[in-house]
């Protein structure tokens, strides 16, 4: 049975300590108790230590009033238990006093209100955010089943893509999804969120690298991860939030060649000139890029790799096509307008295709800044556009999406994705709306040859 005044959920809510009375109480039990532990001394009026004559009884020490007795009287009339707990003659505490101590300490706590407004700081990094159904009866957000955070958002003002969900009207989450904890029927509720957590930022990561895996397999060939042509116009709108999202959290202070040694899988990018590949050979007709992966740190701490997955029609199969070069780390800048974050440029002097160097390749260089380094996740974005005609700001530069991979798995991915056949859709061919017979008529002529000369497909020996 809890006591009177106290909440169901009080051990999991985050509580609010009412100031003045409960900082006095403590203080004075934290008194109470250190006299009631402290060993028997005689003193005099001045305070000095006096020893006891032997064979003489040591002098009695005076009672110590148990903390609340002289305010306890005024909460009588508001607890059912009105039993007292007198101290033991030894003045030391015993179990059921410090219940009754606790008791007393419950009672000065309360529980924090419904936020009716704005954000609400209820604890260290914790916010109270108000959350209301919309028009369509929906919250108008999605989130992440194994970690509550927030994954889109397109209908709750108060809430950020990133956000971890850890309460639901004052009851705490656990390890449960919010959609248990939320009421049938009530239109507003109360979500308590920890924001700009490395937890938060972790599931991000997650999250965006699972929307693109699951935009490709959905796709019917594979393609470059393009906003707008390898991915639809949701799922390019749900990747641009998360990228913003994980890029608010700031850009790493400074880059090492270590930091980006290994194995980056490109998985989202809005820029266009990426549909004819890094390598141009996209441009051929016929082909079309299909995945790329970035390799640093080999054969030397400078080295950079870019390998394209090329898909040719014709032949309906893959080809592998290599950029070689080195990677200049620079310093952290902050352009005007433009992206914050330490300066990469891959600087590519080779070019490889089927494993054959190509005479005509020349020098290409791409120039980024790093904006986002994570565990799993690496973002990076050219510079900034130029200002619009009637004076707008510069916007960030394209932004591109890599996933690290570990070298056995971008090995296999790699080698699936050439050993796989080429698909060509087949082009539907316009409805013939003609009368059967004067399509059979039709083929009658072509066969004899009569109405003009043989068809070019027609096959015989020359």
């Amino acid at each position: 049975m809890r006591p009177k005044g106290t909440s169901r959920n009080a051990g999991q809510a985050h509580l609010v300590v009412s100031r003045g009375p409960f900082d006095a109480r403590l203080h004075e039990l934290v008194r109470w108790l250190d006299q009631a532990h402290a060993p028997h001394i005689d003193r005099d009026s001045q305070g000095r230590a006096v020893q006891a004559r032997s064979g003489t009884e040591p002098a009695a020490q005076p009672r110590q009033p148990f903390p609340g007795q002289h305010w306890r009287r005024r909460r009588e009339d508001r607890c059912k238990n009105k039993t007292k707990f007198p101290p033991r003659s030894d003045d030391r505490p015993t179990p059921t006093s410090m219940l009754a101590v606790v008791h007393l300490l419950l009672l000065s706590v309360r529980l924090p209100r419904v936020s009716r407004g704005g954000p609400r700081l209820c604890a260290a990094g914790v916010l109270d955010v108000a959350v209301q159904r919309t028009a369509s009866g929906g919250l108008g957000i999605e989130v992440d089943p194994s970690t509550n955070v927030v994954a889109s958002n397109i209908g709750q003002p108060t809430l950020n893509v990133g956000d971890v969900i850890v309460a639901v009207d004052g009851e705490a989450c656990g390890t449960r999804y919010i959609g248990a904890l939320l009421k049938p029927g009530a239109d507003a509720y109360t979500f308590s969120i920890e924001r700009g957590t490395p937890v938060g930022r972790k599931a991000l990561e997650g999250i965006a690298v699972r929307i693109c895996k699951e935009a490709a397999g959905e796709a019917k060939s594979p393609s470059i991860p393009l906003a707008g042509e390898g991915l639809d116009a949701e799922v390019s709108a749900k990747m641009l939030a998360l990228v913003g999202a994980l890029e608010a959290s700031g850009p790493p202070a400074s880059v090492t060649a270590a930091d980006l040694s290994g194995f980056w899988r490109l998985r989202f990018t809005d820029d266009p000139r990426l549909s004819a590949g890094a390598s141009g050979f996209g441009l051929v007709p016929g082909c079309s890029p299909t995945a790329q992966f970035q390799l640093y740190g080999q054969p030397t701490p400078d080295a950079v790799q870019c390998v394209e997955v090329i898909a040719n029609q014709m032949s309906r199969s893959h080809q592998v096509a290599a950029l070689k070069g080195k990677a200049e780390i620079g310093a952290t800048g902050d352009a005007a307008g433009g992206p914050s974050g330490p300066a990469v440029s891959d600087v590519y002097t080779r070019i490889e295709l089927g494993g054959a160097p190509q005479s005509d390749s020349g020098t290409q260089q791409y120039d980024h800044v790093l904006t986002f380094l994570g565990d799993t996740i690496r973002i990076c974005r050219s510079g900034a556009k130029a200002a619009a005609a009637d004076g707008a700001a510069p916007q960030p530069g394209c932004v591109r999406v890599y996933e690290k991979q570990e070298s056995d798995r971008a090995q296999s991915d790699l080698q699936a994705l050439v050993s796989a056949r080429v698909v060509v859709e087949a082009k539907e061919e316009p409805e013939d709306t003609r009368p059967r017979w004067e399509v059979a008529d039709e083929q009658r002529r072509s066969a004899s040859g009569e109405g003009g000369p043989m068809p070019d497909s027609y096959g015989g020996i020359p």
